[in-house]
This record gives C-alpha cells, sequence and structure tokens, in this order.
C-alpha cells in the first residue's frame, strides 16, 4: 500500500490545453514520493546495525504517533510548517480529517458475538490503549499485568483466550514500534520534498504492521486510520503544487476519496 495514491482519468480529447502541463508533474512528484519512500524502507530493511540520532531528533522522534492517541500530533502536521498557506477548501478538508482521527479514538466497549468469539476491531484496540496507558515508550510489565486482569474481569472462556492473544501482539508491535521510531533515521530534507518526511513515516509504519501484525487485525486496528493518513498527506502534497488550480488539485483527489470507507466518506467534504 502506498502513502500517496493519487488515482489520475484518462484524458479526454476536448480538455483544454492550458491544463494539460499539471498533470506529469503531478504524476512525477507523487512517484517520487513513493519511489523514494520505498528506497528508505528497503534501506532501513537492510542497515546492518542501528544508527544513534542525535538529541533533538530522537525527542522529536519518540513523540511520533504510531498509534493514535488522544492529542497525538497527526501524520502531515509537520508538513503544514513548511506550506505559508492553504486553500479554503484544503483547510476545511484537513479539518475534517483531523476530526475523523480523533473519533477513531472514542469506541472503547469489547464486543463478542453470537459464537463467544471477541470482536477485533478499533475499539478493542482503544480498550488495550486505555488499559496500557497511551504514553510514549516501553510497555511496562505492570501495565502488560494490568491489562490482563481487566480482561479476565470483562470476558471469559474463548473470547478471553482471544483478547489475551490479541494483547501479547499488540504489546509486541507498539514496543517494537517505540524502539523503531527512536533509533530509525529519518533523512533532512528540504522543504520542496513536500511530505516525503511523512510519508516515509507512515510507511516505516506500515510495513511493521504488516509484519507483526495479521491482516484481520492490522485491518481492524489501522485501516481507517492509515486510510486517513494517506488522504491527509494527498492533500498537503497537492498544496505544494503551486502550478495547478483547485479544480485540477480537486481531479487529482477524488479517486482517493472515493476509495475511503464510506463511514469515513461521510466525515469528509468531497473534493
Amino acid at each position: 500500500m502506498s502513502v500517496i495514491n493519487m488515482g489520475t482519468r484518462p484524458r479526454s480529447p476536448n480538455r483544454a490545453p492550458s491544463s494539460g502541463p499539471a498533470r506529469p508533474v503531478v504524476r512525477l512528484a507523487v512517484l517520487g514520493v513513493v519511489v523514494l519512500g520505498a528506497s528508505w524502507l528497503a534501506y532501513q530493511a537492510y542497515r546492518g546495525s542501528d544508527t544513534a540520532l542525535d538529541a533533538s531528533t530522537d525527542s522529536t522522534a519518540a513523540k511520533g504517533d504510531f498509534w493514535q492517541r488522544p492529542g497525538a500530533r497527526a501524520v502531515g502536521s509537520e508538513t503544514m510548517q513548511n506550506i505559508p498557506s492553504v486553500s479554503a477548501q484544503a483547510a476545511g478538508t484537513l479539518a475534517a480529517v483531523d476530526g475523523a482521527t480523533k473519533a477513531l479514538a472514542r469506541p472503547n466497549d469489547m464486543q463478542v458475538d453470537a459464537s463467544g468469539h471477541l470482536r477485533v476491531n478499533r475499539a478493542l484496540r482503544n480498550h488495550l490503549d486505555t488499559t496500557l496507558g497511551w504514553t510514549d515508550g516501553p510497555i511496562t510489565v505492570e501495565a502488560i499485568e494490568r491489562a490482563r486482569q481487566k480482561l479476565r474481569q470483562q470476558l471469559t472462556g474463548t473470547a478471553l483466550s482471544e483478547a489475551l492473544g490479541t494483547l501479547e501482539r499488540y504489546v509486541a508491535y507498539r514496543n517494537t514500534a517505540e524502539e523503531q521510531a527512536r533509533t530509525s533515521v529519518t533523512p533532512a530534507l528540504p522543504p520542496g520534498m513536500g511530505v516525503l518526511g511523512e510519508a516515509t513515516q507512515l510507511q516505516r509504519r506500515m510495513a511493521l504492521r504488516s509484519q507483526l501484525l495479521d491482516t484481520d487485525m492490522r485491518a481492524a486496528f489501522f485501516g481507517d486510520e492509515e486510510a486517513l493518513d494517506q488522504y491527509r498527506l494527498t492533500v498537503l502534497q497537492l498544496q505544494t503544487m503551486g502550478s495547478l488550480t483547485e479544480a485540477e488539485r480537486a481531479e487529482q483527489l477524488k479517486p482517493l476519496w472515493q476509495k475511503l470507507p464510506a463511514h469515513l466518506r461521510s466525515q469528509i467534504p468531497a473534493p
């Protein structure tokens, strides 16, 4: 899954010539984001040893929102500092995406189906985060035991066994993600590179989730969040392309909006 996934429509023979040059620019810029981001991931995967960060970089990385907690810094917020202004339409879209992202952290009730199996969904992840703690950093043994006790108080039988197994996998992911954020190096990039820095961070987290979580758990715990992060970064990337009109930006953004789950599309205005 790429971080920036902006579709383009076939060019109509009747399209005005003035808009023609913009599309190759968009495609090339987006291709650069994807290729460079993927190359950086490959480099990280095959590094022989970890590279230590200086104090300022370490402090920034430790605050990374590799899980979405209340008030977390949103993916793409650093890029906003490099964009002097965004259009009113983009500002409204970004606000809607931020609201939808924060709403993901609200459901907190565990559910069991009619067969006694635990439902693996975002609400379960929120419940685990609440008992484990939302604070960045390694999860303590005490926090893990507290989470186990909470599960034993609320669940029994098959659902309890499944919940305990899910807890172990999620703890392993969170601890590894924290270590990755603390020790991985994101290249220093000039402002003109747009969202590449954040795109690289997102790709790194998505790759880690694919390694440590099964498909169903990753989709349930992180699917909506990843879709929103991808959409946010695309909006921001388009804002860095001053040669595009608002209509051309909307045309590039629309295919990605159409791919959002229906419950997210209902919260975000169509391009």
